[in-house]
């Protein structure tokens, strides 16, 4: 297996001549343009071990499964021919105590290129646990406007791995406690919200929470060397030795400045994603839910010229391919609400047989787990004596797609059962910030 057609020219363009010194990562979101990036980069030597540059995809655990099987192809093309580092990741969580009470903490775990099961602990989950996990640590819905899935599974989830990748120490440390279960309490969790403003109702918090109680308390040691095959015995970023501490490099200190590159892989023809790309990377440096004032984010498919059509012949020309139609809209969260009301409409008409597999039912390949999700996370204004945003609305539930009535991933279930006519849009879809998922 190799990338086999001729690429063309293809030139990183650095607004900083300095960088060129500065690890890059590629953000691999796992579709085709992505892969596109990852190809020409590796093709044309812009990678380098050396400098500390690193490839990382973000597990949701919602992905369609032939998602997997190309980034696992992906990692070992990567890895086997061109020696670059290629990790896996996914938001995870541990229990800990912080001010004498027991609660949960966010961190992420490296798996391995093979689906989870009894026998690979390390392998990479699919059924939509890492997800769930956050809805329920946060007892929060993500939504169209605040997108705490992004930001949690993709954004941080990078950072902190790389805060540790960039220090160069062999492994992680072990986070939590040395316990088999859960030692939270009801009382713990209902005084720790509270104390941070919350305001959701006892018995609801903890009805939210159950998923997240009966995940893995710890993350154990882990090694980057059992998860890539390129040899690490020799590892250093001269770059970030200066601003290394504690096992791991502060992306935020302004005291001890370091720069790295993002790579990511929007194309020429996505005007609008990269204005709003642009927006975000020029907006609050080092807000919560922003990028770290050391990250430098290029988009070097869009700088080169390269659209979808050159994506699309390239992969044409492979015997190798993402075993997805480019026209279906699968890539990326199965269902996620940023894909539009006619895409998600369309996908729950497609996807209706995994309903009848056993394989796949409650997963996130079938829009039962979404409506699922929607109807335990989801915020319900009278339960919770909420006061509603629009008092003139009828809208007394708050799911994925925010205050909207008659759109709900309910609405999709019954639409994909053909209980109900696909009539219901989205009001407001133009207002929608694109992923950061980048494909």
């Amino acid at each position: 297996m190799k990338f086999e057609a001729d690429l063309g020219q293809f030139r990183l363009r650095y607004r900083q001549s300095s960088l060129v010194n500065s690890p890059h990562v590629v953000k691999l979101s796992g579709g085709r343009s992505s892969a596109y990036m990852l190809a020409h980069l590796l093709k044309t030597n812009l990678l380098s071990k050396e400098r500390g540059d690193v490839v990382i995809f973000n597990n949701t655990a919602a992905e369609h499964p032939e998602t997997y099987q190309f980034v696992k192809k992906l990692k070992y093309l990567t890895e086997k021919e061109f020696g670059i580092p290629f990790f896996m990741i996914e938001f995870a969580t541990y229990e800990d105590i912080s001010f004498g009470n027991r609660v949960r903490f966010s961190t992420f775990r490296i798996v391995n290129e093979m689906p989870r099961n009894s026998d690979n602990q390390n392998g990479y989950h699919y059924k939509g646990e890492v997800f769930e996990e956050l809805l329920s640590h946060t007892a929060f819905l993500p939504n169209r406007h605040r997108r705490v899935c992004t930001s949690a599974m993709k954004i941080k989830v990078s950072e902190v791995f790389l805060s540790s990748w960039f220090a160069c120490e062999d492994e992680l440390a072990h986070l939590g406690h040395y316990g088999e279960t859960s030692r939270m309490t009801d009382e713990g969790i209902c005084t720790a919200h509270a104390k941070n403003g919350g305001k959701t109702p006892g018995a609801i918090l903890l009805n939210k929470r159950k998923f997240v109680r009966n995940r893995p308390v710890s993350r154990p040691n882990q090694k980057f060397q059992d998860f890539t095959t390129v040899d690490l015995s020799d590892r250093q970023i001269i770059s970030m030795q200066d601003a290394t501490f504690g096992g791991e490099v502060d992306l935020r200190n302004r005291d001890f400045p370091v720069s790295f590159v993002s790579l990511v892989g929007l194309r020429a023809d996505e005007p609008a994603r990269l204005k709003k790309l642009n927006a975000r990377i020029c907006g609050s440096e080092d807000g919560e839910d922003s990028k770290p004032s050391s990250e430098r984010v290029y988009t070097p498919l869009a700088d080169n010229g390269y659209t979808k059509k050159d994506v699309s012949s390239f992969w044409s020309s492979q015997s190798w391919d993402l075993g997805l139609n480019s026209d279906s809209n699968l890539s990326n969260c199965m269902f996620c609400f940023l894909k539009g009301s006619k895409v998600l409409q369309q996908i729950a008409s497609d996807l209706a047989y995994t309903s009848l597999s056993n394989e796949f039912a409650e997963t996130p390949m079938d829009v039962a787990w979404w409506e699922r999700l929607e109807r335990e996370y989801g915020r319900d204004l009278i339960l919770e004596e909420r006061k509603k945003t629009n008092q003139e609305s009828d809208v007394s539930f708050i799911g994925f797609f925010g205050e909207n009535a008659k759109f709900s991933y309910n609405y999709l279930k019954l639409c994909a059962n053909k209980s109900l006519p696909r009539e219901a849009l989205l009001e407001d879809e133009s207002e929608i910030l694109a992923c950061n998922c980048t494909d």
